[in-house]
């Protein structure tokens, strides 16, 4: 399952509502940061036997950077999508 840049739509106490902004899915996914309904969120969500939950690091995207971050990510280097962020950060 590839990563994906991921809308967030609804909050509730352990599980986000999401939806990726790739494929235009809605999903409920266990886990991620804490955020706010509007937020967009890069990271992987994957099987877990019971739902979905987010697998690894869940990157906040600024504001703006949706599009591009999309674009990076479906490109498949992980170094260019680190890269990416970097610059996104100012680092």
């Amino acid at each position: 399952v590839p990563h994906t840049v991921f809308e967030v739509t609804g909050a509730a106490a352990a599980t986000l509502t999401v939806r990726d902004l790739r494929t235009g899915d809605e999903l409920e996914v266990r886990g991620g940061p804490p955020t706010g309904i509007g937020a967009h969120l890069l990271g992987r969500a994957l099987p877990d036997g019971v739902g979905l939950s987010f697998v690894g690091a869940v990157v906040a995207v600024p504001a703006g950077e949706q599009q591009h971050l999309l674009e990076v990510v479906e490109g498949g280097e992980a170094l260019d999508v680190a890269a990416a962020l970097a610059s996104m950060s100012g680092s």
